[in-house]
């Protein structure tokens, strides 16, 4: 007899996403977090490629254990959760080389 495992979805409105304790700290694959959070599982590849090519990370720390890549769920909702855009936020403009003036322009997000 298989057990059911409830389906996970990442809820933005709850705290910490919505996951018990327990939730956060395990190590899933890939493509559960491309259906929990609804992030595509080829941008994850991406990340993971270029942190190779770089050696400096992008995206979330990537846990590899032989062919499977595995990412911790806590680390992924907080790199979600520093990335929405909600009403009120403030999102700093991040330094960009064409532009040459000293101050930096910070969006705020508004309802419309």
């Amino acid at each position: 007899m298989r057990i059911k495992l409830p389906n996970l979805k990442y809820n933005p409105d709850k705290n910490n996403g919505g996951y018990t304790e327990s939730q956060l700290n395990e190590r899933v694959r890939g493509q559960t977090i491309s259906q929990e959070f609804q992030f595509p599982n080829d941008i994850l590849q991406n990340q993971r490629e270029r942190s190779l090519t770089t050696g400096k990370l992008h995206g979330c720390r990537c846990f590899v254990d032989g062919n499977i890549n595995l990412y911790l769920r806590r680390d992924f909702v907080k790199y979600i959760q520093e990335r929405e855009w909600k009403p009120g936020k403030t999102i700093k403009k991040p330094s960009d080389t064409s532009d040459n003036s000293d101050i930096k322009a910070n969006l705020k997000v508004v309802r419309t």
